[in-house]
């Protein structure tokens, strides 16, 4: 008789689906649970709640859809656009300043274009630029380490131009 008494709760009753949404990640677990009185009380006080909670979160489920849904049409129509023109009008020189840390990334951009869930900085927007506009990819390959040699006349002729 050394052996504890435990509860074996069922994650897949209606009742504890009910305590789990009202309680959330504060409701018993089936491992945590050894006695079912503060189960069975547990369970009252949802029964008794769930008028009120289940109004509240199906309204916040709702705004949170509606607003997502709005900023991704606001995204969409308006945001990638302006940073698509922005881009699409940037010249050799821009990008060299953005390279060099001289000139941001416009906001916009930044916002749309995402590289591993993080906005993009300046070295990974230079070089996705550089590799649309002249159709390779500024570094060499991965062994070899450094840049082409087309980006290091690029990176040069910048440079001069820098120095006027």
């Amino acid at each position: 008789m050394s052996e504890k008494a435990s509860v074996k709760l069922s994650t897949k009753s209606w009742h504890y689906k009910l305590i789990k949404f009202i309680l959330g990640s504060a409701a018993p677990t089936p491992y945590n649970m050894n006695n079912l009185c503060p189960y069975f009380w547990l369970l009252v006080f949802s029964l008794l709640v769930v008028p009120f909670v289940a109004p509240i979160k199906g309204i916040a489920k709702f705004l949170t859809w509606f607003f997502n849904g709005f900023i991704n049409l606001l995204e969409s129509s308006m945001i990638s656009p302006i940073a698509d023109n922005w881009e699409k009008s940037l010249t050799d020189f821009d990008v060299y300043q953005i390279w060099t840390w001289n000139q941001e990334v416009n906001k916009f951009f930044k916002s749309v274009h995402k590289k591993d869930d993080r906005p993009i900085d300046h070295s990974d927007f230079a070089r996705e630029w550089w590799t649309k506009k002249y159709g390779e990819d500024p570094f060499k390959n991965q062994y070899e380490g450094g840049y082409t040699e087309k980006f290091q006349k690029w990176l040069n002729e910048m440079r001069r131009r820098m120095q006027r």
